[in-house]
């Protein structure tokens, strides 16, 4: 590069992106390792007006014993407390899925999983966490063998927890294997109650308690068709358990567009659950018809239907119900919607989970993750996919599984674990992004917008300005090759070099901790043929 294209490029960026429009970062995307020697994941997340609060596990080195862990965050991306929740050393730890957090009060959470310990004996665990204090205030275990597993979890604020089993131990009874249990504690996670009931075919995984005292349970209920070929008829319940255990009422509802007439397997769905103030439903569901191959003219797999709907508080009344936003040129994703929760500013329901790339061979490839937001009227907003460069790269088998999304005063935050299967390695992952679902603010684009746009700003948006270890690339237009990725330094010397393959709503994550040192450089996007579709000034802190 000349040092005469150097100097135009200067004087054009510093009109472009002058120093006084750049702003600290708020918005980050982590990749930690909580134990340098072993890996670790994330299942839980919650969030304040100060700071984000995480749970997870780690393997230790010798890779045998799980311990869980806990950390503290404030909105910078800074890790401000980490510890090991004490005395919490597991053989295995099972259904990731019901590691949730509810809140008691400010840096304090009642959280509960489900493990076995070195015996092999299992257990639902409750703690209380003061999360700021480091300490577990209180903890209760619940044998798996006499309460089940515990499937769903919620505190009133009333001095109640309330808990929903489901009992299927090998040791029960045929006639009582599925039964289920209301649980209920006090605020000093003693035992104060329990309600047992039994519906056949029925797995709960929400329950939520009514003014009238009275339980609402969300579950699914599957109805074999052809045991050998392993297909179900499969229906979303909804069940209202008086205060006695007296099941009040039964719906059951097939599955929008499927008419309840699919092949589907157990463990082949993924469901979110959340009740607002109302009282009505939301719920993100994916269906899955494993006896078809065949996909559809966007690449999907017909055997695919991501959803998000919403019902009346009676679940009698279905208002809407809105498929994911489809992402472009994606192959036979399978998908998974893991968690959703509501907004913080009312303004509607961010789904989010992970995409899973299959090849010929019908084995995991790589996947990203991607969170989908709908308004309270069922209209889709956005869809964003958050991704590495490396995690298409052919000798790699990336994977990122999101958890768990929860709101925050500025936006969201999602928190799992990305997989690197090639060596065998699994790291904690934390993003947060704002009400768009953006790294970068701005990155949501309307086609109308982007006529406006100069060439350049059309394709791409890079922030935040200055950095610090992370540089975000928002992809504002799908293009068909991969395109090359340079940053040089004020000399005009390469510094780093990758390939994205852009598309439209991907978020690419570009770790440079290791490459540069704090200065200013200089972004160049190219399209594979050479030519420089974008360029910006950007300063390491």
């Amino acid at each position: 590069m000349h040092t005469l294209t150097i100097i135009r490029m200067v004087l054009l960026l510093l009109f472009l992106s002058p120093f006084g429009s750049m702003q600290a970062q708020s918005f980050f995307h982590l990749i930690e390792d909580f134990n340098p020697t072993g890996q670790s994941q994330i299942y839980s997340v919650e969030a304040d007006s100060q700071y984000i609060y995480v749970i997870g596990d780690y393997i230790d080195s010798a890779r045998t014993n799980i311990w869980m862990f806990y950390a503290v965050y404030d909105y910078t991306g800074r890790q401000v407390i980490y510890d090991t929740l004490p005395g919490v050393n597991v053989r295995n730890l099972y259904n990731s899925r019901t590691i949730k957090m509810f809140k008691k009060s400010k840096g304090c959470y009642y959280c509960f999983y489900f493990y076995s310990d070195s015996n092999y004996v299992g257990y639902n665990y409750l703690v209380e966490l003061d999360f700021l204090n480091q300490k577990i205030k209180r903890a209760a275990k619940l044998l798996h063998m006499k309460y089940g597993t515990v499937t769903y979890m919620t505190y009133d604020q009333k001095n109640k927890i309330t808990l929903i089993s489901y009992l299927n131990h090998r040791t029960l009874p045929k006639e009582k294997r599925g039964s289920m249990n209301i649980i209920e504690m006090d605020t000093l996670l003693q035992t104060t109650r329990v309600l047992s009931f039994f519906k056949k075919g029925v797995y709960p995984f929400h329950i939520s308690i009514n003014p009238d005292s009275s339980y609402t349970i969300i579950g699914d209920e599957h109805l074999v068709r052809d045991s050998a070929r392993k297909k179900y008829t499969t229906f979303i319940v909804y069940m209202k358990i008086g205060p006695d255990g007296t099941i009040l009422k039964y719906f059951r509802h097939p599955f929008p567009e499927t008419r309840g007439h699919v092949a589907f397997g157990i463990d082949a769905a993924s469901y979110t659950v959340v009740r607002d103030e109302r009282g009505r439903f939301y719920i993100g569901f994916v269906h899955e018809k494993r006896n078809m191959q065949t996909t559809d003219a966007m690449g999907w797999q017909q055997n695919d239907f991501p959803y998000v709907m919403s019902y009346s508080r009676e679940f009698d009344t279905l208002f809407w119900h809105t498929p994911m936003l489809r992402p472009h040129t994606y192959t036979a994703p399978g998908i998974e919607q893991a968690s959703m929760c509501g907004s913080s500013d009312g303004s509607g329901y961010v789904t989010a989970g992970d995409m899973a790339f299959v090849n010929e061979v019908d084995t995991f490839q790589y996947g990203e993750a991607f969170a989908f937001k709908v308004s309270p009227q069922g209209d889709s907003l956005w869809f964003h996919t958050y991704a590495t460069p490396q995690y298409e790269a052919p000798d790699s088998i990336l994977f990122s599984q999101i958890r768990f999304v929860r709101p925050t005063p500025y936006g969201y935050v999602l928190a799992g674990t990305q997989s690197d299967r090639a060596a065998h390695k699994y790291h904690s992952v934390i993003i947060h992004v704002d009400f768009d679902g953006c790294l970068v603010p701005g990155c949501l684009v309307s086609t109308r917008d982007v006529a406006g746009l100069g060439k350049e700003q059309q394709l791409f948006r890079a922030g935040p300005n200055p950095f610090t270890d992370q540089l975000y690339l928002s992809c504002l237009e799908t293009r068909v090759d991969r395109c090359p990725v340079k940053l040089y330094d004020l000399s005009g010397h390469l510094v780093y070099h990758t390939q994205i393959r852009p598309v439209r709503d991907r978020q690419y994550i570009l770790s440079l901790a290791a490459y540069l040192e704090p200065g200013t450089y200089f972004l160049s996007i190219e399209s594979a043929a050479g030519e420089v579709i974008f360029t910006q000034m950007m300063v390491k802190r």
